[in-house]
């Protein structure tokens, strides 16, 4: 019934029609859908705890949402330290302010101006869980604080050991899609510590894109290769292999041990095979059921995400 009285239109960021609407002080050039130029726009999206954006919803809905390919990557290159063979540590979940990514985004959005915002929060069974409507950018920010309340985990220490898991099908459908929880748990063990991470993966690697990385890992250029031909499967890869690589990570998966081993993963199909290489004497252990959902923070860090939603 929606389809027989409202158009929709499937945004093509490749498309030859594309607006220009301006540049960020960053120096991203702004190319939108044209259909969005000049008029009433309503952005509609759900808030989660974002690893490059520091949340999801609100402005994305124009960067990348209806934005060209090379506006899109302008952006998202910046996930990268300028100075460093690394990410830029300030990006990450739950990080606004100085976050280079976040901040361009707003800026692009607000060279379109959209006229109201509607952002939904879920739970981790996929349920409304809140709605926060108005303008754009301060409902969406209304938004941010009721989910890093709710999935935004103070601890007070780094443990020996974490066992995660995603929070069951479909957020470990593979491990494109997994991996999400390796981000999270590896926030709460010690350098050097255990990551039980659980995770059927029952397609595999999923993106064909992130596994196209493997070969620049094998030869020590990722850093390089990525940073020439940005992309967001290459990111996640390349992110996920500096997460894993604070930490022992043992994973109980269908994937093959072979697939992941230059990941630095060691695959098991048998729990009681991974058990056994894990030592728990007289060790600290976390257990986040909902790893893709949950996103543990030390203290410090919690009280300075939190306080950015009372300025």
């Amino acid at each position: 019934e929606v389809y027989d009285r409202v158009k929709v239109v499937n945004h093509d960021c490749d498309a030859d029609d594309l607006v220009n609407i301006g540049t960020t002080s960053r120096g991203t050039e702004v190319w939108v859908n044209p259909l969005a130029v000049g008029r009433k726009t309503i952005m509609i999206g759900g808030t989660v705890h974002h690893i490059m954006a520091g949340y999801g919803g609100g402005r994305k809905s124009v960067l990348p949402g209806i934005s060209g390919r090379q506006t899109i990557r302008q952006n998202h290159t910046r996930a990268l330290d300028p100075s460093a063979p690394r990410t830029d540590l300030k990006v990450g979940g739950g990080r606004i302010t100085l976050n280079p990514i976040n901040e361009d985004m707003d800026e692009a959005a607000r060279l379109l101006n959209p006229t109201f915002g509607v952002n939904i929060v879920v739970n981790t069974s996929s349920k409304h869980s809140g709605l926060f409507c108005g303008d754009f950018h301060n409902a969406w920010l209304k938004s941010c604080e009721f989910c890093q309340k709710g999935y935004g985990k103070p601890i007070d220490y780094e443990a020996d050991v974490v066992i995660a898991s995603c929070g069951g099908f479909p957020k470990d459908i593979n491990l494109y899609q997994a991996v999400k929880t390796v981000f999270n748990a590896t926030r709460a063990v010690k350098k050097g510590g255990t990551v039980i991470f659980l995770a059927e993966c029952r397609e595999g690697g999923g993106a064909k894109d992130f596994f196209d990385w493997m070969e620049p890992l094998k030869r020590g250029t990722l850093d390089a290769d990525l940073r020439k031909a940005f992309t967001i499967g290459g990111y996640i890869f390349y992110a996920a292999c500096e997460a894993i690589s604070k930490c022992n990570l043992k994973m109980l998966s269908m994937m093959d041990p072979d697939v992941v081993r230059d990941m630095k993963i060691d695959s098991y199909h048998n729990i009681e095979d991974l058990l056994a290489t894990v030592d728990f004497k007289d060790k600290s252990v976390y257990v986040i059921p909902y790893g893709g959902s949950v996103m543990p923070q030390l203290k410090e860090e919690y009280d300075a995400i939190n306080s950015e939603f009372t300025k």
